[in-house]
């Protein structure tokens, strides 16, 4: 009878053999210099017609980095809320870096690093077109960067942001409910993983989802939770944000008096330009507050003003 297979035992290749190898291989790959990253030269990408930004970024292999990716995607980030239409145009040239370096490292070491990078990119896309209202895209993208991210190293950190920006995306578009199952579901995340100040953040969705939903209370609750911890990240925006949410609370709940102080409160700490939009958003509840007391020609001169103040932004939600 003939046996098939291989008994090891009887092989005459021996273990110390194979440990010789693996000796070679580790010290050449350590003899490789290390590699370098080109960063890109973001204003000077910037000074270029927007249309070529792109085709320099698409044609220069040196820029199909996750490295450089990256750097466009967090100069996105630092200006979705003070030049959103920047933001996107960073958040594009960011996907345009990252979708040929995820090529590049399938051929490295399988691409998990790079196709996170994509994913967060494409997120980071996804944000900026919802800010900007083009809500069709934004959910494209959102959605291409979960089943992107699931094909990653399952980084829950990347998991969680594509889902938080997918939840804000639901929560502009009229869909509080499921946006309210995925905030809560980023929240366990972020505690579990330690990073409470990203589970603090969530928390000010979640409160924007009940006072959506018409639940004041419960929005209430939520805003002196959250702005409590907030006073320990230390976020100026992350606060005034907050106040509002308390401010429009108390209006729902029939408190129009303490809402017009705290809307006092806001625009006074909001006298610097980039707080432009808080500012103005103090002014707004302000005057809703004046509505709700019967002082109808305040109220309407108040609207008024706001709107003249605010500057142009298609979506209320922060990013």
């Amino acid at each position: 009878m003939i046996r098939y297979g291989l008994n090891m035992s009887e092989s005459k290749y021996d273990r110390g053999q194979y440990d010789s190898v693996f000796k070679a291989v580790s010290k050449a790959i350590a003899s490789w210099p290390p590699r370098r990253y080109v960063l890109p030269d973001i204003p000077k990408l910037l000074a270029l017609p927007r249309g070529q930004a792109v085709m320099t970024v698409r044609s220069l292999r040196k820029l199909h980095t996750a490295e450089a990716a990256k750097q466009f995607r967090l100069a996105s980030e630092e200006r979705r809320t003070s030049n959103p239409p920047l933001a996107l145009h960073l958040a594009e040239l960011a996907v345009y870096a990252a979708r040929p370096a995820v090529a590049h490292g399938w051929v490295l070491c399988g691409g998990l690093i790079e196709r996170d990078v994509l994913a967060e990119c494409l997120a980071t896309l996804g944000n900026a077109q919802r800010i900007v209202g083009n809500f069709k895209d934004a959910r494209q993208h959102l959605k291409e960067a979960a089943q992107v991210a699931r094909l990653g190293s399952w980084d829950p950190l990347v998991e969680a942001k594509v889902e938080r920006l997918t939840a804000v995306l639901l929560l502009d578009t009229g869909h509080p409910d499921e946006a309210l199952d995925l905030f809560l579901r980023c929240e366990a995340t972020y505690k579990k993983l330690g990073e409470e100040v990203r589970a603090n953040r969530v928390r000010h969705y979640v409160a924007q989802v009940h006072l959506r939903a018409g639940r004041p209370d419960a929005a209430l609750r939520c805003a002196h939770d959250c702005y409590k911890k907030s006073s320990v990240d230390g976020d100026p925006v992350l606060k005034q944000n907050l106040l509002s949410l308390v401010a429009q609370a108390q209006i729902d709940r029939g408190e129009p008096e303490e809402a017009r102080e705290i809307a006092k409160v806001i625009q006074e700490r909001c006298s610097r330009p980039e707080f432009r939009a808080a500012k103005a958003r103090g002014e707004w509840i302000e005057a809703r507050a004046l509505l709700a007391l019967g002082r109808w020609k305040e109220g309407v001169e108040g609207l008024d003003l706001a709107r003249e103040e605010m500057p142009p932004s298609p979506t209320s939600s922060s990013p």
